[in-house]
């Protein structure tokens, strides 16, 4: 059985001969070695079209879910140049970042709708309001903006806060745009990338998706378009639902049915859960995985003195017990529904939910990659590790690089600058040190003494106050975070950077653990999208659920039973859920009647 899935990566091979090129959708379930299959392809490709494609000027395109991914797979292929890996935002961008008329013509029609589109509004009202008029006069100054903009840019890891900058969301609607409409484009996107495979295919963005999809059958014998991913684990809304069940005619569709992560146990739960999502997609363990363990743990959230924190350390010392492992007190991977429920934990929720106020940052709050971050992540978090450990050459030289005072002193008053900025960084040390200083207070004393140059937001907020008071704007939202503590900044830094024991249920997918815990609280993670106590039958099912079941439309159930899926199949030894609610008797006998749960393994937890 451990050769079950052996002919799969000959029938990849066989899909980019010189001979025969055939597209292919590659469906990998969880833990099914999807990646080493991609790395395999990827070596077999370089031997085969290497030379070719180095001639020609051409490279084999693969795109990727996450950064962390595209690391991955950019070294288990030696950093092979052959081969462009990116993310789905980093690779789009490559594509038309040279069409700039017509990525001004794409972006022009879109804003020009969107302000038709108010005008409308407005007009069928018969008592418009503020908000309407105030949404016509911004459509109108961006409208007026655009046409003066020559070039537009876009970082896939920033927030694109500039005029001419381009969001996330509309690089990937012009792109499929101008793939879909262009020929031309479609031409030249072939003869640069006659490969392109994508890995995590379910959750790619549909409009991209199915602009490729119409590139490989205008080109089906010059492109090969390769899709790996699990229906199973698609947890997005944007992206194509029912992709396995697609007319792509010609096309191989292998399916790798053997699961090298998980130990038995896991494996039988995953397979319980996967009947309902779709039929034979069930999973075989390796032969000689151990049994794991999995627990179910019920926790009454009426108790108004519930101390979350202390039931979960004690849960985790119950696992320690239960799976027969001490690790589990400590080595835990703990997932949140939402980044909010993490934030509680680990104690920067006021930093956070301040931030999460200013609509702009709602992608790259989650991964951090705001500007007036990067001052911290340069200078201050490096500046306080260096003067924590005594590593005076390092405090110099970080000072020697940012700071005005030592940079702008002539030759003769070096030395005397340098003293100066001793006496300052005392004075710095002794705020860092102290936990209750503010991150308002660390910028008021470095504006004070000049030690380093603000970033305009935070100068700004500091020289012109009547800025914040708009409610909308990042001079409001950044002027009520610093009043936070400083170790709230930090410790959300080191989240987003996964140095925490903390992730989200999504944000996991694609990855492994030892060890998982999943944290499940409806009422604390405040979502809409999904529901675990509809899933679980605790809460009973909207009008609205009922109307798109009997519709055969997507319902809360099926996105919350797919990533119920993803969170159960990262773990790869033992696995605790921890579900808060006021409903325990009933929680506790639908997850035995459903069959995913055994009766020994539902725990009510006190």
């Amino acid at each position: 059985m451990e050769n079950l899935d052996y002919q799969i990566d000959d029938l990849l091979k066989s899909c980019i001969t010189k001979d025969n090129r055939k597209s292919f959708f590659l469906y990998a379930g969880a833990g099914s070695g999807k990646t080493e299959s991609l790395v395999r392809l990827l070596k077999h490709i370089n031997e085969i079209w290497g030379q070719e494609f180095k001639v020609r000027g051409q490279k084999v395109a693969v795109i990727t879910f996450t950064n962390a991914a595209t690391d991955e797979i950019n070294r288990r292929v030696d950093y092979n140049p052959l081969f462009a890996i990116s993310t789905l935002h980093s690779f789009c961008w490559t594509l038309v970042s040279l069409f700039q008329k017509d990525i001004k013509a794409s972006y022009l029609q879109r804003i020009e709708s969107k302000l038709e589109q108010a005008i409308l509004k407005k007009e069928n009202t018969k008592r418009p309001n503020q908000k309407m008029i105030t949404d016509i006069e911004i459509q109108s100054e961006k409208v007026e903006k655009a046409k003066y903009i020559t070039h537009f840019v876009y970082n896939p890891n920033g927030s694109n806060l500039e005029k001419n900058s381009l969001s996330h969301q509309e690089v990937i609607e012009i792109t499929s745009e101008l793939i879909r409409n262009k020929p031309l484009l479609q031409t030249i996107l072939v003869q640069q990338f006659p490969i392109i495979l994508i890995d995590e295919s379910q959750d790619t963005k549909a409009p991209l998706l199915e602009a490729l999809l119409k590139v490989q059958e205008n080109h089906p014998k010059d492109f090969i378009l390769g899709l790996i991913g699990d229906t199973k684990q698609r947890i997005y809304m944007d992206g194509i639902a029912g992709l396995e069940n697609l007319s792509l005619e010609g096309w191989e569709k292998p399916f790798k049915h053997m699961n090298y992560r998980s130990d038995k146990r896991i494996v039988e739960l995953a397979n319980k859960l996967s009947e309902r999502l779709q039929e034979n997609a069930s999973q075989v363990p390796l032969s000689f995985k151990e049994d794991g363990t999995v627990r179910f743990y019920i926790v009454d959230s009426s108790n108004p003195d519930l101390n979350k924190e202390d039931i979960e350390k004690r849960i985790r010392e119950d696992m320690s017990n239960q799976a027969n492992d001490v690790k589990w007190k400590g080595d835990v991977k703990i997932l949140t529904l939402e980044h909010d429920m993490a934030a509680v934990r680990l104690g920067f929720s006021e930093f956070y939910n301040s931030l999460k106020k200013y609509k702009k940052y709602q992608m790259s709050l989650n991964s951090g990659d705001i500007t007036e971050l990067e001052f911290f992540k340069t200078i201050i978090l490096p500046l306080e590790a260096a003067m924590k450990q005594n590593q005076r050459v390092k405090v110099a030289n970080i000072v020697k690089k940012h700071s005005p005072i030592v940079k702008e002193s002539i030759k003769g008053d070096y030395l005397e600058s340098l003293k100066a900025c001793n006496s300052i960084l005392k004075e710095i040390k002794g705020l860092l040190d102290d936990e209750g200083t503010t991150i308002e207070g660390i910028l008021r004393t470095i504006k004070k003494t000049d030690l380093f140059q603000l970033p305009d937001s935070f100068r700004l907020i500091f020289e012109k106050p009547e800025l914040t008071e708009e409610g909308d704007s990042k001079y409001h939202v950044w002027n009520e975070a610093i009043k936070s503590k400083y170790v709230q900044l930090k410790e959300y830094l080191r989240y987003v950077q996964d140095l925490t024991q903390y992730a989200t249920h999504q944000g996991v997918k694609g990855l492994q653990f030892d060890r998982v815990m999943c944290l499940i609280d409806d009422k604390e993670a405040k979502g809409f999208l999904f529901s675990y106590e509809k899933l679980f039958e605790v809460n009973p099912l909207s009008e609205t659920d009922k109307k798109n079941m009997a519709e055969g439309k997507e319902t809360v159930l099926d996105r919350t039973l797919r990533l119920f899926y993803v969170i159960c199949t990262r773990a790869m030894h033992s696995l605790a859920i921890v579900f808060y609610t006021t409903e325990v008797e009933r929680l506790k006998e639908t997850a035995i009647s459903k069959g995913w749960f055994k009766e020994d393994e539902v725990i009510i937890f006190s």
